[in-house]
């Protein structure tokens, strides 16, 4: 009994040890220190510990917030883009002159596309678009009229916003951690337009 227990179970093992045609898969591996490690690529996963809101009237000001985000944050990274074409194309060009021409005609052009939304927009709205070009380009307003405009226009442009709001200073920089529901609001609006 004992030896037919045995042979039964060494058979077994016998035959695990065989190998058929289709028991492989051909994967993506890594070679570490002359170990080959298989290789799987995952979708990203977002963890994030966000604090959920107190009451409704908290809730309802971040929707506010993401709603004007959604509104403006195009208009950043339309910014951030220009920007570098502009810079890019300055950067070909030799003479002031050819400079001058060349920004007013890039201003003209962006007056004609984005004036009549611009002119639209809330005030609120007008806060958050100065904070994120900042975010996104790097440069304050300020510092980016004064680059392609001149000091004195950038000085005006900015005394007549702040006379008109405070918060509407074109000198205000973007700092993540003071506006996390702004970064928050962002970080929704990009991962939801990656889902569709």
């Amino acid at each position: 009994m004992r030896l037919l227990i045995f042979i039964l179970l060494f058979t077994k093992n016998v035959f695990a040890f065989q190998h058929e045609e289709n028991d492989t898969m051909k994967v993506i591996a890594v070679i570490y220190k002359g170990d080959t490690i298989p290789v799987k690529c995952l979708k990203t996963v977002y963890i994030t510990d966000f604090r959920p809101f107190v009451d409704y009237g908290q809730k309802r000001l971040y929707d506010y917030l993401k709603s004007d985000v959604a509104v403006v944050y195009p208009y950043a990274k339309q910014t951030s883009a220009l920007l570098i074409e502009i810079n890019q194309h300055l950067e070909i060009l030799e003479s002031r002159h050819e400079r001058k021409e060349y920004i007013k005609s890039k201003e003209d052009a962006l007056n004609k596309q984005f004036k009549n939304q611009l002119v639209n927009m809330t005030t609120r709205q007008g806060r958050i678009l100065i904070l994120l070009i900042n975010r996104e380009t790097g440069s304050t307003c300020y510092d980016l009229v004064k680059e392609f405009k001149g000091g004195f226009k950038s000085w005006v442009y900015n005394t007549m916003m702040t006379t008109y709001d405070d918060d509407l200073d074109m000198k205000r920089k973007y700092n993540a951690q003071e506006q996390f529901l702004l970064e928050r609001a962002i970080f929704e609006i990009e991962n939801s337009n990656k889902k569709k």
